[in-house]
């Protein structure tokens, strides 16, 4: 399967995956945020139900954009980043490098690859688009990618 996500269609597909997960979700993005805001509201709950996932035991890791001294970070990263480790979550950063990968995973099984940040301006006005595939060598491969960039961050 390969399936592409334009705007519309990233959420619900990645909400439905995370929801489905049995036993890892593994998240990268460059940008992530919690907002009240009212176009937020479905990106909020999408967050919100990865957190539950931690809660209800499976193995969640988030790599993401954050520099101590705030060089080249999203302010919203800072408490987006307080907020997943407050649940229990391994949040991690490249301390030299920019993450400016889009990708997750779920169950090593299935994986979705873009320009989807988990931010409101990307999903309600900024033109993204990603892929979603279940083809076993592409997940190899990006699992194998995620997992290096993970161990080599370091926790926030």
């Amino acid at each position: 399967m390969i399936k592409t996500l334009t705007n519309e269609k990233y959420l619900p597909f990645a909400a439905a995956l995370v929801s489905g997960a049995e036993f890892s979700v593994k998240i990268a993005t460059f940008k992530a945020e919690v907002s009240e805001k009212p176009l937020a509201v479905n990106l909020s709950n999408y967050i919100y139900s990865v957190i539950k996932k931690k809660q209800d035991g499976i193995d969640v890791k988030f790599v993401m954009q954050y520099f101590y001294n705030l060089r080249d970070t999203p302010r919203s990263n800072i408490q987006f980043s307080k907020l997943l480790s407050r649940s229990g979550i391994a949040v991690r950063h490249l301390c030299s490098r920019c993450v400016h990968a889009k990708i997750l995973i779920v169950d090593d099984k299935i994986c979705i690859v873009g320009s989807h940040n988990l931010s409101v301006r990307s999903m309600s006005s900024n033109v993204e688009i990603s892929v979603a595939t279940d083809d076993a060598l592409v997940v190899q491969e990006m699992c194998i990618f995620y997992d290096h960039l993970f161990d080599m961050s370091k926790a926030i």
